[in-house]
């Protein structure tokens, strides 16, 4: 029987978003081959299954990359806790606030 404890599961996430700094790295350096450049101030990391425990930045290439819960792509609340009720929630609430334009 395999026990995780709190603790080793802390850990096997905080890996997990390490893995993600060799992985910015190509992507920075394949569009450098291309003459583009990596906005570092926009770049975001999203954890699923978000923690108040988890840190707030990582490191790649000097840059700060935020760790994320949330943020919004194409017009859509992408949440860590991968359901759509968060999305829906912002999208009904700006719906009350803007006038319908017909």
């Amino acid at each position: 029987m395999l026990l995780i404890t709190k603790k080793d599961f802390i850990m096997f996430k905080l890996l997990m978003l390490e893995l993600f700094v060799p992985i910015l790295k190509t992507i920075a350096s394949e569009a450098a081959s291309l003459g583009l450049e990596v906005n570092w101030q926009k770049t975001k990391v999203q954890a699923f299954g978000f923690r108040e425990d988890m840190p707030l930045t990582i490191k790649v290439q000097g840059q700060d990359v935020m760790v994320v819960e949330e943020f919004v792509y194409l017009g859509s609340l992408i949440h860590s806790s991968t359901g759509s009720s968060c999305d829906i929630s912002r999208r009904s609430a700006i719906s009350l606030v803007l006038p319908c334009r017909a």
